[in-house]
């Protein structure tokens, strides 16, 4: 089973039972610490993916790292995850758990590419755009790229919707080339 497999599966049953306990939103502030902590803390993701730890070690650091600052739950779930030797797993459980936490609350994120700054009115227009289009309250990260040129990129869900200047005039080029092709 892959590890994307892997993390989904365990995600789901961390949301349910968070939910069921009543405690999802604390554990979902837990997960997204736990994905900045891995994001820049090149040794946290090196000491879960480390198979040199015995389990005793590893529960040892643990409880040292995260007792007392993550909610009981969430404690007992990265044990949890220690105990079964899934710890490996825990950045795509991270991952895994903002994706069903945001569809569940009709909200989705992206990640929207500009050549330049944008103006508030400007980002909200776009963002209320993909709103519409979605179904879903959009959450985006700006960023600039000015490689682009002009126009903007938007990645959501893992796919790219490229409005840019860039890719209207790649798409123009191979147009006319195919259509001188056919002459």
């Amino acid at each position: 089973m892959s590890q994307y497999a892997i993390g989904q599966r365990y995600a789901r049953a961390l949301y349910m039972s968070a939910q069921q306990s009543g405690e999802l939103e604390a554990v979902y502030a837990d997960m997204q610490e736990l994905n900045g902590l891995i994001a820049s803390i090149p040794e946290l993701s090196g000491f879960v993916n480390n198979p040199l730890f015995s389990l005793p070690q590893r529960e040892k650091i643990i409880n040292k790292l995260f007792q007392g600052k993550v909610h009981p739950l969430t404690m007992k779930f990265i044990n949890f995850l220690n105990q079964k030797e899934r710890l490996y797993c825990l950045d795509e459980i991270v991952v895994a758990f903002d994706e069903i936490y945001l569809k569940f609350h009709g909200q989705i994120r992206a990640v929207i590419q500009t050549a330049l700054p944008l103006t508030e009115d400007q980002k909200q227009s776009i963002v209320d755009k993909l709103s519409q289009k979605s179904g879903r309250k959009v959450l985006a990260q700006w960023n600039i790229n000015r490689s682009l040129i002009g126009g903007f990129r938007v990645i959501i869900e893992g796919k790219l919707y490229d409005y840019s200047f860039n890719y209207q005039l790649e798409q123009f080029k191979q147009h006319i080339f195919s259509t001188s092709a056919s002459l």
